[in-house]
């Protein structure tokens, strides 16, 4: 819903429709619309404010004071024009504000996956974001909610609930705002029994700054490869997810302590992939689908790069798990490339041969027969949070830890028992490290450092409301290695990984014709028929860029096997 207009630039309106299938015709509710039926009520004038379930009148919003029991004609309001486009057309400004909060509301609607999926039920809609949206400063939002009830286009329930007044009842419970549903009368009519939405791209509303409604909707596409952004979006819409798992998300923050979100990523999966709507493709919500492109980091971020992995087994393509082929310790690996580095920053004639050397050492520690994290703890003497902790949880806790050496600011071997292991195991790419934390290198009209800069203006914001002192972009520079490295790993895996996956062509009969596949940062989901050849093709594009193959291992998204049974 939070589209351009491609006829004018402003944003797209959209607007209610209703159809029966059974028969021809399409009623749509615009202007003209509205008008014959207020017409047809006899309505002359409009009291300000919403009538609630209760009959009782409320006035809501700033404006309530100034208005106080206000009329207005809905005739003069509707087709009144003022100022005047690029084209020298007037604009409709208060007949696109009020399709600007049919838009709001078709968005919640059609959009926002509900465990009811009822598109007649009463949607939340609190005011505060009404009002960031459409100015309320003359009454122009509650004049249009007003019209649209008084044409019983819609049902106010002007009712609400604060969270302070809410965690007075439950320390888990939360507010809700007041809500708005489509007039049932609709649904009444079996003529006209089926609801959807239609832009109307023919209205002009490039007087309503878009930055706001847009910016929150817009995504931005894998640069020159359109094949490859429809190929993971189709891919995307291939997967199925069990009709509890919404359910069984919500039982998960419960029992944790957590109240239930108004909206997850789970209900977001759960629009366009449920097995329940894969034989009724009119409920599948394909707007919802999203594969967005990071400019700064490389990556790309789609509706499962950040799904629970805790419910990854309510996933499937084709009814069989989905299956993850991933490099083993990947970003300890990607360091291999800061040995370029070495050399450019290499003073003495003797360097070169001592950084292959070292080089070599270190590429020795990515093998099947022993673990790099354990390996490096091992050096490091990092001792197990206590007697009980597995392997398992102990390589995790150096995994987390090792990501804070290498991403974070410079550590002392005092501090860091991993800088210490990195003394011993490999100086030269160490001192490599640091001296790229502490000396600006990248390119600073590039993507990263734009992005470094807007994350030091947001947490510097928090330090001022703390009182702390501000932060200055020096103090960042250590996080140029982790944008380095994530834009490498983003062009190995989409540019030349999922690349060739997307055009992948059978060279044997028994090949498959197609690849099921989907990128998760520097790994990779298939199917477990599929295993063999995104493997190969992984091992071809991480060694063409790194020179060394990595170590690959593959595993069932759905947990039920350990990756070190898995390996290849």
């Amino acid at each position: 819903m939070r589209d351009v207009n491609k006829h004018n630039g402003g944003i797209l309106l959209y607007t209610l429709t209703f159809s029966n299938k059974d028969q021809p015709g399409v009623l749509v509710i615009d202007k003209s619309f509205i008008i014959d039926e207020l017409k047809s009520r006899g309505t002359r004038k409009i009291t300000l404010g919403c009538w609630g379930v209760d009959g009782k009148r409320r006035k809501r919003g700033k404006t309530k004071k100034k208005l106080g029991d206000s009329k207005v004609d809905p005739f003069t309001w509707l087709n009144k024009e003022y100022g005047t486009s690029k084209d020298g057309n007037p604009y409709q400004r208060n007949y696109c504000y009020l399709l600007f909060f049919l838009t709001i509301l078709c968005e919640k609607i059609f959009l926002v996956d509900e465990e009811d999926r009822d598109y007649w039920f009463y949607k939340n809609l609190s005011w505060k974001k009404l009002e960031s949206f459409i100015p309320n400063s003359k009454g122009q939002l509650i004049t249009a909610i007003s019209i649209l009830e008084a044409a019983e286009i819609i049902v106010v329930n002007p009712h609400y609930q604060t969270n302070t007044s809410a965690k007075k009842r439950s320390p888990h419970a939360t507010g809700y705002p007041q809500s708005y549903k489509v007039h049932p009368r609709f649904l009444d009519d079996l003529s006209y029994s089926r609801m959807s939405f239609k832009g109307m791209h023919d209205i002009d509303a490039t007087f309503i700054p878009n930055n706001k409604w847009i910016k929150k909707g817009e995504f931005t596409p894998i640069p020159n490869n359109d094949f490859l952004q429809e190929t993971i979006e189709a891919n995307l819409l291939a997967v199925g997810i069990e009709n509890y798992a919404v359910d069984q998300y919500n039982n998960m923050r419960l029992v944790a302590g957590y109240p239930l979100p108004k909206s997850s990523i789970v209900q977001t999966v759960h629009s366009f992939a449920a097995l329940s709507r894969k034989n009724r493709p009119s409920e599948i919500i394909h707007q919802n689908v999203k594969a967005n492109w990071s400019k700064s980091t490389g990556r790309l971020y789609h509706n499962l790069s950040s799904f629970p992995r805790e419910l990854r087994y309510t996933l499937s393509i084709k009814g069989a798990p989905i299956w993850q082929v991933d490099v083993t310790a990947a970003h300890a690996f990607l360091l291999i490339n800061l040995y370029k580095k070495s050399l450019e920053l290499s003073e003495k004639p003797s360097w070169p041969e001592k950084i292959r050397k070292e080089r070599k050492k270190y590429l020795q520690r990515f093998n099947y027969k022993t673990d790099f994290y354990l390996k490096i703890g091992e050096i490091g003497k990092i001792p197990k949070a206590s007697s009980k902790q597995t392997d398992k949880d102990y390589r995790q806790m150096i995994k987390d830890a090792y990501w804070s050496f290498v991403f974070g600011d410079v550590k002392s071997a005092i501090d860091c028992v991993f800088t210490k292991a990195y003394q011993t195991l490999c100086p030269i790419l160490l001192q490599t490290i640091n001296h790229l934390k502490k000396e600006w290198w990248i390119d600073k009209q590039g993507p990263a450092y734009k992005r470094i800069q807007e994350k030091l203006y947001v947490e510097n914001r928090k330090r001022i409301k703390d009182g702390k002192p501000e932060l200055t972009l020096a103090d960042k520079r250590y996080k140029q290695i982790a944008y380095s490295m994530q834009q490498l790993e983003g062009e190995i895996i989409l540019s030349g990984v999922c690349n060739e996956l997307a055009n992948w062509k059978p060279r044997k009969s028994f090949h498959p014709k197609k690849i099921w596949f989907l990128p998760l940062h520097d790994a990779l989901w298939v199917q477990q028929c599929n295993v063999r050849y995104a493997r190969q093709i992984m091992r071809k594009h991480w060694e063409k860029h790194l020179g060394q193959p990595p170590i690959l291992t593959a595993t069932s998204i759905a947990g039920e096997l350990d990756p070190e049974d898995c390996m290849f």
